[in-house]
Formats: C-alpha cells, sequence, structure tokens
C-alpha cells in the first residue's frame, strides 16, 4: 500500500530524513519507534505533502505521490492525526468533523461516517455544539482522529497520539486504535511510547536522527535488547535469540 525508498528531507540546510526506506501493506500497523528529534513528525508531514522530500519516491497504491500537494494526497485516501491534535479550536466538534470530509461529496456516505466515528468516540456525541478547545485533552485527541476519519482514509497516519495523555486514557486510545485495525484500517503510527506501539503494532521501524536503525516484526523488536533498554526501560536479555535484528526481513512483512 505504501514504500518509501530513499527518501531525503530538509529543513534549510538541515537534513530531517537520510534514506529512509519503509513499507506498509493493506489492513497492516507499522510503528515507528524513536525519541524527540528522531524526525517522526518529518516522516509524517513528508508522506502527506506538507514537507518535500528531495530526493527518494514514495508510492502509495502503485502511484508516485512525493510531488503531490497535500489535498491531492488526501483525495488519494492518506489522512493524518498531527502531533499536537491541531483542532479548530473556536470550531465546534461538529464543524470540526465536517471539516474532516471536505474533500467529498457524498452526503449520504458523509452522514453514515459522522454516525461511525461518534459510536468510536461517544463522548464527542455528547459535545458536538461545545468549541473544540473548551475539550479535554484526551477529548480533542479523539476529536482529531475522528475529524481525519472523516475523509474515509485507505491509510491512517498518527503522529504521537499518545502524547500528554494519562495513562488510562493513552489505554483507551489503544483499544480504540485495535478496533479500527480489527475493521480492517491501515495505520502509520509514529509513538514514543514503544510499549503500547509494539502491542498493537504488526512491524515497527526505530528512527534515529533521520535514519532508521533497526526494523522488524513487533514481536522481533520487543525481544531485541537494545529496544528494550532504550525504549521499553527494561533489562537486556541474559541472551539475546534470533537473528539480525537490525535487517528488515521481507518474508516477515507482508
Amino acid at each position: 500500500m505504501l514504500e518509501l525508498r530513499d527518501i531525503h528531507a530538509f529543513y534549510g540546510p538541515i537534513e530531517a530524513l537520510k534514506g529512509v526506506s519503509l513499507k506498509l501493506s493493506e489492513g497492516q500497523i507499522v510503528a515507528v519507534l524513536g525519541a524527540n528529534g528522531a524526525g517522526k513528525t518529518t516522516l509524517m508531514n513528508t508522506i502527506s505533502g506538507l514537507v518535500r522530500a528531495k530526493r527518494g519516491q514514495i508510492r502509495f497504491a502503485g502511484q508516485a505521490i512525493e510531488r503531490w500537494r497535500p489535498e491531492r494526497v488526501v483525495r488519494a485516501g492518506i489522512s493524518q492525526v498531527p502531533a499536537g491534535r491541531q483542532i479548530f479550536p473556536e470550531l465546534t466538534v461538529a464543524e470540526n468533523l465536517r471539516m474532516g470530509a471536505y474533500v467529498r461529496r457524498d452526503r449520504e456516505g458523509i452522514r453514515a461516517d459522522h454516525r461511525r466515528v461518534l459510536d468510536y468516540f461517544p463522548r464527542l456525541r455528547e459535545r458536538l455544539k461545545q468549541p473544540a478547545g473548551t475539550l479535554s485533552g484526551g477529548e480533542q485527541q479523539m476529536l482529531a482522529i475522528a475529524r481525519a476519519l472523516m475523509a474515509r482514509p485507505k491509510l491512517l497516519l498518527l503522529d504521537e497520539p499518545s502524547l500528554g495523555l494519562a495513562p488510562v486514557l493513552v489505554r483507551q486510545l489503544f483499544e480504540i486504535l485495535e478496533r479500527l485495525h480489527q475493521e480492517g484500517a491501515a495505520m502509520l503510527l509514529a509513538e514514543q511510547n514503544a510499549h503500547m506501539a509494539l502491542q498493537l503494532a504488526d512491524y515497527a521501524y526505530v528512527l534515529t536522527l533521520g535514519t532508521i536503525t533497526l526494523a522488524g516484526s513487533a514481536r522481533r523488536l520487543q525481544a531485541n535488547d537494545q529496544v528494550r533498554r532504550l525504549y521499553l526501560g527494561m533489562e537486556a536479555q541474559p541472551a539475546s535469540r534470533g537473528g539480525d535484528h537490525d535487517n528488515i526481513d521481507d518474508n516477515e512483512h507482508r
């Protein structure tokens, strides 16, 4: 569904992505782990067309999209839930949801998806007429995801969805993402909460200063000593088993 090949992206003279390659298959959740400044947000924004790749190719559903404008990327079926939520605070919850469907013209489908996202996030149903800026942090994150779903995406990009949320809200959020996954949604999930991300994901990459340094199935990365030490807050295993966790296993990644 999505493949990045040797992507380089810059902010002025600073190279934020240094030859990033990754792929994601239909219905799959792929996690991108990394600390602050690793390049996760730049990666998401480059896929969305908000940052232009200097070199490399991004293919989505068989088409090269690295030169597309953001609106065309959304129309093609990619919706992003940005870091920091970035809702429209002065608009009501209902108006924010309508903004998510701005590229669509199928009124019946929009109404059906409006009902669907409120089933996912029943708290929002109670707050449809409230200005979005009056919601709690957790409710704003729910709204940001619901707004992205209103575009009926084929692929959902989630940039640090758990950032700033209390642990109980993080668990609720990941339960909803698991439900979406069970219903066939494909997601690229950039997260610092490696424990939750690896429990949810099928496959994962570790991004370090703009470079992919580890890749493998989520199960294998959970067992990787470096990941356990740096991202899971756990001691290394007494004896590491298995193969090279820093190599992408294409047989595993389908």
